[in-house]
């Protein structure tokens, strides 16, 4: 992190996020579908549903998406997370998950790198060249440049953390229970509930 920051400067973008994961699968720490609440800076930003995780032609993992309400359209029927949350809550859903980010944006010529520094999982980076994440030539060159061609892809973040969970199935119980009664993430994470 620092590291880009060095060679790049201050970025060109930073948002903070908090990404909200409901569930009516009851499928414990892995379900096959996820409806995700994003907050953006304090904001609802968007509600999207991610599917059953598929393999790209590059051999990263992902889950497709599809928005439902994207930014801007909030706050006709809800004006706050916790609003969305009972709601959903109401409607049968599980919170299986939240996370913290802040996400900042550097670019390097031709390649945008989003800097994601998660709460409870660690330090992340998003490759894209124009505005596509794949395995374009300018992507394996930077990777190649800053010694990071051998960095194994890591799948969605709401995976890399259900991983985390399936270590421990008691710890996914807990942390769902915790989760749907109201406790921070970051309690959960620290284990100082």
């Amino acid at each position: 992190a620092e590291d880009l920051k060095s060679r790049w400067g201050d970025p060109r973008a930073a948002f903070f996020q908090e990404d909200y994961y409901f569930s009516n699968e009851g499928a414990g720490y892995d379900p096959e579908h996820l409806l995700r609440a994003r907050m953006e800076n304090g904001r609802l930003k968007s509600l999207a549903h991610k599917g059953t995780k598929l393999k790209r032609a590059d051999g990263k993992i992902i889950r497709p998406s599809e928005h439902f309400i994207k930014k801007g359209e909030f706050g006709v029927y809800y004006k706050d997370i916790d609003e969305l949350t009972d709601s959903f809550k109401n409607a049968g859903f599980k919170l299986e998950a939240r996370f913290s980010k802040i996400r900042e944006i550097f670019q390097s010529g031709g390649v945008a790198v989003a800097l994601d520094k998660i709460e409870g999982l660690g330090i992340f980076a998003e490759l894209s060249a124009n505005n596509k994440l794949s395995k374009a030539p300018e992507i394996d060159e930077f990777k190649r440049r800053l010694g990071l061609e051998n960095r194994r892809p890591i799948g969605p973040y709401i995976d890399e953390y259900f991983k985390k969970l399936s270590f421990d199935p008691s710890a996914a119980k807990k942390s769902e229970d915790l989760l749907n009664a109201g406790a921070s993430r970051e309690l959960i994470l620290r284990d100082e509930f």
